[in-house]
């Protein structure tokens, strides 16, 4: 989990500002089976203040966008 948290952290520190869905990430971080593992990290991670990570709520869940600001 502390693995693709970092390389999540890393993939969006290149793209600023950018939103990317949970499976938009997983393939960007080269783990297209991880989705699910994908979007509980960046739920977590859009929690905690301190990261500056940002979430963009879609209509469900699932749809939602995230991005490093």
């Amino acid at each position: 989990m502390i693995a693709i948290q970092l390389k999540i952290l890393s993939s969006l520190a290149k793209k600023p500002g950018q939103p990317f869905s949970a499976a938009e990430i997983a393939k960007m971080i080269e783990a297209p089976d991880e989705v699910e593992t994908v979007f509980k990290i960046c739920e977590h991670l859009s929690l905690n203040p301190d990261r500056n990570f940002k979430k963009l709520p879609g209509k469900s869940p699932f749809v939602s966008k995230y991005s490093l600001a």
